[in-house]
């Protein structure tokens, strides 16, 4: 049965995504290992299509019908089920619309999980930095959590966070593992600090590279792939090689399909250790998802495609990667931003898209 290796973080924009694509590719290329990649983020849903540079490759919502009939055999078999990288890594992102998401319920990733832990030796799994439903149930399923931070004070505390809202799920600290990204980063926190600050040891760093990852992020071809032997690129082969060759480092995980909830309710109480009174300790209290309206729908789809105009928009090539030290600098970025976003908004006025 394959390993199932969720990645999180507290907050966007800490290489959680980079991370995970190129850890599935390392993994092939470094072990001869079958490996599958699930993107659960609904709002950045399109991150990993992006960073594979794929077009339109077969969703979790496009599947949804036909979830229930698709066994592990005919998985392996059909191709017309999925989506297959040049690097052999199988992608399955959660949608390819936005308003697909919604239909998207924590019993199709449950069983796509099952599914893919019988058929592939890795299951990476790229989340949302929320807590809801669907990454509570893919944690559920996992044998291991690593959990990304940066070198600095906000991260760490936000890392913290995450780690204790694990632990009031009653997930086992044995499964969490906290990996430093830019860990050589100027003026970031030392390591000995790091670990100092969460109280614990960190699992793996990876060393700050933002010219190799930002290229790679703009060919849209893996930095594994497009510049093996660049700091970064080695960290992350040598990491997957650790992953693959280390059982120790996974955890025993519930191999049904049971449900359970942000909320505290679950149908089978399968995330929490029973109390010495035989009862399960209630989960901690979370905002429930509410039923989404069409207005809302709209206006995601709108942030999503701003999102994505932006991205556009910003030439990150040219962008002066010691910004954050320098406040005239980061003005000029905040403005060109600014102008960019008001100007995208102009063209959806113009095309009827904002309502």
């Amino acid at each position: 049965m394959g390993k199932v290796i969720t990645i999180l973080s507290s907050k966007g924009g800490v290489g959680k995504t980079t991370l995970g694509v190129n850890l599935a590719v390392s993994l092939i290329r470094e072990s001869q290992k079958r490996v599958a990649l699930i993107d659960l983020d609904s709002f950045s849903g399109k991150d990993v299509i992006t960073l594979f540079g794929l077009e339109k490759p077969k969703s979790l919502f496009s599947i949804i019908k036909v979830l229930d009939n698709i066994d592990v055999n005919l998985m392996k078999t059909m191709k017309g089920f999925l989506t297959t990288h040049s690097s052999g890594v199988i992608v399955m992102p959660l949608m390819n619309e936005p308003r697909e998401a919604y239909s998207v319920e924590p019993v199709h990733v449950n069983k796509l999980i099952h599914l893919f832990r019988e058929a592939f030796d890795f299951v990476i799994i790229d989340t949302k930095s929320v807590f809801n439903n669907l990454l509570v149930n893919a944690c559920d399923k996992s044998n291991l959590h690593l959990i990304l931070t940066y070198p600095d004070v906000l991260s760490l505390k936000q890392t913290s966070e995450t780690i204790n809202t694990l632990i009031q799920y009653h997930f086992s600290p044995q499964t969490m593992k906290v990996v430093l990204n830019r860990s050589n980063l100027k003026k970031g926190l030392t390591d000995r600090e790091v670990e100092a600050s969460l109280g614990q040891p960190l699992f793996y760093q990876i060393p700050d590279d933002p010219v190799t990852a930002i290229g790679a992020i703009n060919k849209a071809t893996p930095f594994v792939i497009s510049d093996p032997r660049s700091d970064i690129g080695k960290a992350v082969r040598e990491f997957a090689v650790m992953l693959a060759k280390n059982d120790s480092v996974y955890s025993e995980t519930k191999t049904g399909e049971v449900l359970i909830s942000v909320d505290g309710t679950d149908s089978g109480q399968s995330a929490a250790a029973p109390s010495t009174d035989g009862h399960r300790p209630e989960a901690p209290q979370a905002p429930q998802e509410e039923k989404v309206s069409e207005k809302q729908k709209e206006i995601l789809a709108l942030k999503m495609r701003v999102h994505r105009r932006l991205v556009e928009e910003m030439d990150l090539s040219k962008v002066d990667l010691e910004i954050g030290t320098d406040p005239q600098k980061a003005k000029e970025i905040k403005d060109a931003t600014r102008e960019a976003i008001e100007k995208i908004f102009a063209e959806e006025a113009r095309a009827g898209n904002t309502g």
